[in-house]
């Protein structure tokens, strides 16, 4: 299993009052994990900062004064199928002021939901270079449903073309090239979705959280549907 994860920040939410008549209808049914879990979540683990060891491309340093103002939501991360670009069911998370190793830890838990048997999995991710370092050490205090057998399976790399950015040890330790099976994967197709998805951020970020929610998943149904009938010509 091939899947990619990243994040969108032209998904987000302006900070405005929330009609309370306006709620999910099928909160953590589809690609969205569910909210008040998600919050609870956070709540629980809290802010955290890890240092970095690469030099080189700094995606967890997108914080900087004014950028999110006057923004609830920051953006979204999302894990998807790397070979083809599907959303995985509850591998999607909302941002809060930035993209930290809690979402994403948090996102790939619900992607990795029904993958307990699959033997092999390769994980995309433009910074695993630091993302995989204490993950074996985050998610068993964080999501011990998940085996410490089922980590053992997943091997991390880096995007190509983010590949380049990274400092030269990781441009070969992480390097999808030197990964046995993996053919042409370049793991950038989630850039590609985001292009897609990027149509509607400018109406959703107006949106109340439930209704928000519901179009971003309709729209993620429509970027697989088109997928899917071009898969067939």
């Amino acid at each position: 299993l091939y899947l990619s994860m990243d994040a969108n920040f032209r998904a987000q939410q302006k900070d405005k009052t929330n009609d309370p008549a306006d709620f999910h209808l099928h909160p953590g049914a589809a690609y969205f994990r569910e909210d008040s879990a998600f919050r609870e979540y956070l709540a629980a683990v809290g802010d955290e900062h890890e240092a970095s060891t690469c030099s080189g491309f700094k995606a967890l340093n997108v914080l900087r004064a004014g950028r999110y103002k006057n923004t609830l939501v920051s953006g979204i991360l999302s894990v998807v199928c790397a070979r083809h670009s599907f959303f995985r069911p509850n591998g999607t998370v909302d941002l809060q002021k930035g993209e930290r190793y809690t979402h994403a830890d948090y996102a790939l838990a619900g992607a990795l939901a029904g993958t307990e048997d699959v033997p092999r999995i390769v994980l995309t991710y433009d910074v695993n270079c630091q993302y995989c370092r204490r993950l074996p050490q985050r998610f068993p205090e964080r999501f011990p449903h998940i085996l410490p057998s089922h980590l053992d399976r997943i091997e991390f790399y880096i995007p190509k073309m983010h590949l380049l950015a990274h400092r030269e040890d990781c441009q070969y330790l992480y390097s999808l090239n030197f990964n046995p099976s993996t053919g042409r994967v370049d793991g950038e197709g989630i850039e590609r979705t985001w292009s897609d998805m990027n149509e509607s951020a400018t109406s959703t970020r107006e949106m109340n959280a439930g209704h928000r929610h519901e179009v971003l998943e309709d729209h993620m149904d429509e970027v697989g549907f088109k997928k899917l009938i071009k898969l067939r010509k």
